[in-house]
């Protein structure tokens, strides 16, 4: 018995050689690849959630610069009109700290890019109740899982 795959619901993953001259540009190339704007509404606020380690930049642990810019970027190419980014801190992080220190904050600046850091005081937060069972996080918040 042979058992059809239904292959547009599996994920893309794209690899891209690069260097330093093309590498903004180049993540709105794998934005394109990616058919995002398709499968999208363009005028619904997009989040960027930018990753912050630590207060210092670190290769491998935070969001590259470029990466933010690039995909900020990207986005607009494609006619995203309601894009921002997203910050949190954690026990060791400052949030705002981190963001000036990682180059984030003059990126947002630069492109007038609105940001928001999610742990400040005045952000809303809602309780998501799953529908359906899940692996664990149902378990783990069994009153509902809060999501900005």
């Amino acid at each position: 018995m042979t058992k059809s795959i239904d292959k547009s619901k599996f994920g893309k993953v794209y690899v891209l050689k690069t260097s330093p001259e093309y590498v903004i540009g180049d993540y709105a190339k794998i934005l394109n690849f990616s058919d995002i704007n398709k499968n999208f509404n363009l005028s619904t606020k997009t989040l960027i959630k930018a990753n912050i380690s630590w207060q210092h930049y670190f290769p491998a642990c935070s969001t590259a610069p470029w990466q933010l810019d690039g995909v900020i970027r990207g986005l607009r190419s494609l006619k995203f009109t309601d894009i921002e980014v997203a910050h949190n801190g954690t026990v060791v992080v400052d949030a705002h700290e981190g963001k000036r220190n990682n180059g984030f904050e003059s990126i947002e600046r630069n492109l007038s890019v609105k940001s928001t850091v999610l742990d400040d005081p005045g952000q809303d937060w809602v309780t998501y109740k799953p529908k359906v069972n899940m692996n664990v996080l149902d378990k783990i918040y069994p009153e509902g899982i809060k999501v900005p």
